[in-house]
């Protein structure tokens, strides 16, 4: 039953805005109102309402309820486009975006874009940064999980290589010396990549250790007979002297996206800023 404080403002035939004293009844009234079930409408929580402090400063909730039309996969890939597009409008407003589904809940995109380095952001921070939000927003409006995972020039295939050239020096130097090797700080995406690479390796062992935004690789030998005596550590992070970690003058390698712009996929050793991963890490 619709309450008296309820608030619904009508968009088009097909969408609805309410806004209820809670969330349970603003869906459950833009559903009503549409004569629709759950599973047949797209949701969009604009904001989850507020009790207050003892009644004071109470929020009401606010969502806006979509009938699916057609398509829905064709109606996903239009909303990631739309989506990315209004999260990379800052960095370049011109940017094409083209997403297409590869399998059940799972999307693919292509940025087309003049700025690229402002896009993919250091070590492809940005467009990691985009993708999530854009799964995130489109999950939470579907109310099922769906993954984007998007591109711009090749960017992605360029990293994997590096991060595996990486891995395979660093199991080199991990079996040669006995040491660990510490790997700089790099998101769940790409340490995914690492630890995939070296399962395959029978002389060494992965794992991922720190918090946050230290979380790193470590590579080691199985042979524990194997030790060093002394670190070969080049100081690190705070909290890692001691520590061996790639050289970054080993380790660099940069790859060319287009005629003026270089991103980097070094190893850095500085502190990256904090970003959301985009994947699991099982480690």
């Amino acid at each position: 039953m619709e309450s008296d404080d309820t608030v619904a403002r009508e968009i088009s035939s097909t969408e609805i805005e309410i806004e209820a004293s809670n969330l349970e009844d603003a869906i459950a009234q833009g559903l009503a109102r549409l004569g629709i079930s759950k599973s047949d409408a797209i949701i969009d929580i604009l904001d989850e309402g507020s009790k207050g402090l003892f009644g004071a400063f109470a929020r009401k909730a606010k969502v806006r309820v979509h009938k699916k039309i057609g398509d829905v996969t064709q109606n996903l890939e239009n909303d990631f486009e739309d989506v990315v597009q209004d999260l990379i409008s800052g960095l370049d407003d011109r940017a094409e975006v083209r997403v297409s589904q590869k399998g059940e809940g799972n999307y693919s995109g292509e940025i087309d874009t003049e700025e690229l380095a402002l896009v993919l952001g250091r070590r492809g921070r940005t467009i990691d940064s985009v993708q999530t939000l854009a799964s995130a927003i489109l999950s939470r409006r579907t109310g099922e999980k769906v993954k984007l995972l998007l591109d711009a020039s090749g960017f992605r295939s360029k990293r994997k290589n590096a991060l595996i050239q990486i891995a395979k020096d660093s199991a080199k130097d991990a079996i040669a010396s006995g040491e660990e090797i510490h790997l700089d700080s790099m998101s769940a995406f790409d340490r995914k990549i690492i630890h995939s690479t070296l399962s395959k390796e029978s002389e060494v062992e992965t794992s991922s250790e720190d918090r946050g935004a230290r979380r790193h690789v470590v590579v080691r030998s199985k042979d524990g007979s194997r030790t060093s005596s002394k670190k070969k550590g080049r100081g690190g992070k705070r909290g890692n002297r001691g520590r061996r970690r790639r050289s970054p003058k080993k380790d660099q390698e940069n790859v060319n996206v287009n005629e003026n712009e270089t991103v980097s996929v070094t190893e850095s050793r500085e502190a990256p800023e904090q970003t959301v991963d985009q994947s699991s890490d099982v480690r």
